[in-house]
């Protein structure tokens, strides 16, 4: 019988990575975001304007979603998890 282990240094890589690529991201959303203040650019949806103060908000949430995620993604105090399994099913 074929049986698949789970390989959790695999697992956690993969999960840390899509952290990672997230937090580029939402990083790169705050920074477009900043400059549309710096620059004042005007954007328009529907023919209606999007006020300016609205992409401070935004840098606000994104910035702390972007903190968030990477203090997740980049941190080194990573264990397996617990597992009820004898030694010898690992």
């Amino acid at each position: 019988m074929n049986v698949h282990h789970f390989d959790f240094h695999e697992a956690l890589h993969s999960r840390a990575l899509a952290l990672r690529v997230v937090t580029v991201l939402a990083g790169l959303f705050v920074l477009a975001h900043f400059g549309r203040l710096l620059l004042q650019l005007e954007i328009r949806i529907a023919g209606h304007a999007v006020p300016l103060w609205l992409s401070l908000v935004a840098m606000v949430i994104g910035g702390a979603f972007a903190w968030w995620l990477g203090s997740l993604a980049f941190r080194k105090d990573e264990k397996p998890p617990e597992t009820n399994l004898p030694a010898s099913d690992r």
